[in-house]
């Protein structure tokens, strides 16, 4: 992720999505790749389920990521459908390996 957030100060790099909107293109896995990060890194692991989650939290990932990428309101859906699912997949990895 060091390549991301070497772009601070750069311009926000276009994802190209296709007809389900998902992200494909030169970017895409990157793309999906951060959106893991900052949900490790932003997103607690406290709550039993995402709708639990704060609103100001997801609010944040998602400014957060439009400092890196285009990211228009029609994609919202998308990356915060995304980011629920690395959430719980996060917790559940550490589930599996410490509980």
């Amino acid at each position: 992720m060091h390549n991301v957030y070497d772009r601070a100060n750069k311009p926000p790099v276009p994802v190209s999505f296709n007809e389900k909107g998902q992200p494909d293109g030169d970017n895409a896995s990157e793309f999906s790749n951060f959106i893991a990060t900052l949900v490790k890194t932003h997103i607690p692991l406290g709550h039993e389920d995402w709708r639990l989650v704060d609103v100001e939290k997801k609010t944040a990932l998602l400014a957060t990521l439009r400092k890196y990428y285009v990211v228009d309101d029609k994609l919202k859906d998308y990356v915060m459908g995304s980011a629920h699912k690395k959430w719980q997949d996060f917790k559940a990895d550490l589930k599996q390996k410490f509980f």
